[in-house]
């Protein structure tokens, strides 16, 4: 999951926010963040850290890095429904409202209803 960082255009002191991210986003926190918060760096430069051996996870995180050279970009849609979509029909099949082949087509027709109302 991508949560973004970004400064609004309201911002009363631009600046200040403006070396707020700069800060956050740098290699070093960006690493030490992630280590204290279990996520995986966007940042190539933040993987080779010393942190992440620090904090004993260094293998898990080249795991993910070995993945890297193959791996793609999401596709730039509204990914909030489709979310959405994918827990409402799990629930369906948890609670033993519809039948996993019947909760799938639901899905199937809700992403396609998605799509043709141009939500994504």
């Amino acid at each position: 999951e991508v949560k973004p960082i970004m400064m609004s255009k309201f911002s009363k002191d631009k600046n200040a926010a403006w070396e707020l991210i700069k800060y956050i986003t740098s290699k070093e926190k960006m690493a030490q963040w992630l280590v204290d918060s279990g996520g995986i760096p966007p940042r190539m430069d933040s993987l080779n850290m010393d942190v992440f051996e620090k904090a004993g996870i260094k293998w898990w995180i080249q795991g993910f890095a070995n993945e890297l050279p193959i791996s793609v970009a999401m596709s730039p849609i509204n990914w909030g429904p489709v979310s959405e979509a994918n827990l409402r029909a799990v629930n369906y099949v948890i609670y033993g409202q519809k039948s996993a082949k019947d909760a799938a087509q639901w899905l199937l027709d809700t992403y396609n209803d998605l799509n043709e109302k141009g939500t994504l």
